[in-house]
């Protein structure tokens, strides 16, 4: 679904690309000399849709919330970024509880709407109208905020708001390690849960153009890998949800391999967590 899509349109394609595009995946990581044999991976096929935005994440909240009920750690894949909404309201319904969220993306997302939200709203929507605010702003970690990329209105949202933002010119000077630790150690404190959302127009555009606004100066891959197979490692994380790839704008293929390679990331944190039964 990418009827909620600002810019350019395609993200549609983007679930059934990443499944392709796992046909170049092995199962075995040399550097961390770990193996994701014995790590049981379901695909759960396609959500429904529907015409219209609200109709769609209604009907997509309520297939969500009935895979989340298994228990099992999820990996979403869009589709567009307003999709993260009711991505999170299935998480919220199954487990309940105070919940985290780190947010790798170019942009804020924090955009106020009327009528249809966008694909520019869906974290605004979970801190304003997610039932019982169960994500309190200081719990809200956006990474990789890009310049140029943004308007200062939501900047100044998310400084009042007390959400904590690392720009994508910070990671580069405080290096990925430091990152990963602010980033884990506000999402979690006083939380039962963590959710980790991946817009892939956060990565730099010679590796991620196929997206809706894509962008020079992105973060690298091991940047974003590094901070997505840390957030699975830890025991709070129950989902991740990965957006915005739009196979038809980039011929190459790169973006749609990227995106499987950042779930490939996401697996052996969790497979290192709990083991090869789950």
């Amino acid at each position: 679904f990418d009827g909620a899509v600002i810019g350019r349109k395609g993200a549609k394609l983007g679930p059934t690309a990443i499944r392709e595009a796992f046909r170049y995946l092995g199962g075995w990581d040399p550097d961390a000399g770990q193996s994701l044999k014995g790590l049981r991976i379901h695909d759960a096929g396609d959500a429904p849709v529907e015409a219209g935005v609200l109709a769609t994440h209604k009907v997509v909240q309520a297939h969500l919330a009935q895979l989340t009920k298994l228990g099992k750690p999820l990996v979403v894949l869009g589709g567009d970024n307003s999709l993260s909404y009711p991505t999170f309201r299935a998480l919220q319904e199954a487990y309940g509880g105070k919940w985290g969220l780190i947010v790798i993306d170019a942009h804020y997302d924090l955009r106020p709407y009327e009528g249809e939200p966008t694909s520019g709203t869906p974290y605004r929507r979970i801190l304003e109208e997610a039932p019982g605010q169960p994500l309190h702003p200081r719990n809200l970690v956006e990474v990789g905020i890009r310049a140029y990329a943004n308007a200062p209105s939501l900047a100044n949202y998310a400084k009042e708001k007390g959400v904590h933002i690392v720009s994508r010119g910070q990671v580069r000077d405080w290096g990925i390690a430091k990152v990963v630790a602010f980033a884990l150690e506000h999402a979690t404190a006083g939380v039962d849960h963590l959710m980790l959302s991946v817009d892939i127009d956060a990565l730099d555009q010679s590796i991620a153009s196929g997206c809706s606004a894509p962008g020079a100066d992105g973060l690298t891959f091991h940047e974003a890998a590094t901070l997505v197979n840390a957030v699975a490692r830890h025991p709070k994380c129950r989902a991740m949800d990965l957006v915005e790839v739009a196979p038809e704008l980039d011929p190459t293929g790169n973006t749609s391999r990227t995106a499987a390679q950042l779930v490939a990331a996401f697996a052996p944190g969790l497979h290192a967590r709990l083991g090869t039964s789950k």
